[in-house]
């Protein structure tokens, strides 16, 4: 999987200066072996505990490092790209990583598939379809691989950022 490749470059930042680049300073990676059939936008009772199981996960790494104050977003940016993945990714597993960086921690979550998402306007009515807006919003920047198979947000350890 793509992840585990990243893992071993510096990672880009995206904010200010896209071709900035930093060394690693914390990580966290999981690979979640899927029950939902690839296809199937119905996930498995087994699935539906996986976002959870991953906030928690990821809450743990943020007491680590100091940043508890990341948390609530953490979990929502977590929580909305790894259930996508989950439901809409083609590959047995999905993978999804934290890292953290001088600047930034940035979450990734790959899901074997090439497909670029696109972020929806969701009706009032509408029961899903808001996960990326949702990132859009809370993230400081996002993005998707040059493969399509990993998708990508960071937020700012600045103070004053949008986390």
């Amino acid at each position: 999987m793509a992840l585990a490749e990243a893992h071993r470059a510096p990672v880009p930042t995206h904010l200010d200066h896209p071709e900035a680049t930093e060394a690693i300073i914390g990580a966290m990676e999981v690979s979640v072996t899927r029950s939902t059939p690839p296809g199937r936008a119905t996930l498995t009772e087994s699935d539906r505990r996986w976002p959870g199981r991953l906030r928690l996960i990821a809450r743990s790494y943020l007491r680590l490092w100091a940043l508890e104050r990341l948390a609530d977003s953490v979990e929502l940016l977590i929580t909305e790209l790894a259930t996508n993945a989950l439901r809409y990714g083609r590959a047995d597993s999905i993978g999804v990583r934290m890292l953290r960086t001088g600047r930034v921690v940035r979450i990734e979550v790959a899901d074997g598939t090439a497909v670029v998402p696109t972020v929806r306007r969701a009706s009032a009515l509408d029961e899903c379809g808001r996960g990326l807006f949702l990132v859009e919003a809370i993230a400081d920047d996002w993005g998707v691989g040059d493969d399509g198979a990993v998708i990508w947000c960071v937020l700012s350890l600045a103070e004053g950022a949008s986390a």
